[in-house]
């Protein structure tokens, strides 16, 4: 990849594909989750888009019944002899917004690295998107990472690549031509506020701005699912609630989230279902 990269103009709004997958309402009442049970997000109104991306050309599925992330009986072992999960099962509906809180080392991490392919489950089945993917590997396990946005806490910013750069990166490792590219683009930034920072370096940037540009880089795809692991883990009240907040719009656009945090004055302020981890069982803690 050349060291400096020219961004051709975005297109204009008529020029814009369709948003996230359409939402489909929760299908399934939930009650309180113990190991070995089956845990499934509650039912919520289905919201209407506010702020369309440019299409992503994933296969989705709108039917009402439709899940987007299965466990079946899901334990993971580690060799030293630790337990990361402990025989969960969850359901998670397309459409959903689910808060996993609980201490460090409680298997929060475990279960997102499960969702997004970086471990593997010692017993049990995940499905994805209508896509089983416990047994994953090499280009297959490629492919279905690119249905993902996956938000990490310490940002993993290229800090030689502007704001621009570092969120076209995602696009041009699936080989997206320089126009699709720049299509994307211009309407992401816009939507986590960073369109300002366009041509900025990470070490330019504020934490919070920082935190902003991994959650495009994520997001600039149109993926059905995202994954965030701590994403308001080392920012301030402020920058943390800013990143709550696109979340929240990007759910109501269609987006399945699944968000780690340990932030419980957080939690509170929202009205999305939590589930807690601990020592590797589930339970609810608000449904």
């Amino acid at each position: 990849m050349p060291s400096t990269t020219t961004l051709s103009k975005p297109a204009t709004t008529t020029e814009r594909a369709a948003h996230f997958s359409q939402r489909a309402p929760f299908t399934s009442t939930v009650g309180k989750a113990t190991m070995g049970s089956t845990v499934t997000a509650p039912q919520t109104p289905a919201q209407q888009p506010d702020h369309p991306l440019p299409e992503s050309g994933l296969k989705t599925d709108s039917s009402a019944d439709a899940s987007m992330v299965v466990l079946d009986r899901i334990s993971k072992l580690y060799r030293q002899g630790s337990c990361g999960l402990k025989d969960v099962s969850l359901t998670l509906p397309r459409g959903g917004f689910l808060f996993v809180t609980g201490p460090s080392g409680s298997g929060k991490t475990t279960l997102l690295k499960l969702l997004y392919g970086a471990e593997r489950p010692s017993e049990g089945s995940i499905t994805v998107n209508e896509q089983e993917i416990h047994g994953l590997k090499g280009d297959r396990l490629s492919r279905f990472r690119r249905q993902l946005g996956v938000v990490f806490q310490d940002y993993k910013l290229i800090p030689n690549r502007t704001v621009s750069e570092n969120v076209a990166f995602a696009l041009w490792a699936q080989g997206c031509k320089q126009a699709d590219v720049a299509r994307r683009l211009a309407p992401t930034l816009r939507l986590v506020g960073l369109q300002h920072k366009a041509d900025c370096f990470p070490t330019q940037l504020s934490g919070g701005e920082q935190q902003r540009v991994s959650l495009a880089r994520a997001i600039v795809g149109t993926p059905p699912l995202i994954l965030a692991d701590e994403p308001t883990g080392n920012l301030d009240p402020a920058n943390s609630q800013q990143v709550i907040r696109i979340l929240n719009k990007l759910n109501k656009m269609g987006a399945t989230v699944v968000v780690t945090t340990h932030d419980l004055h957080l939690v509170k302020q929202s009205k999305h279902p939590v589930i807690q981890l601990k020592e590797g069982q589930l339970s609810w803690l608000r449904r």
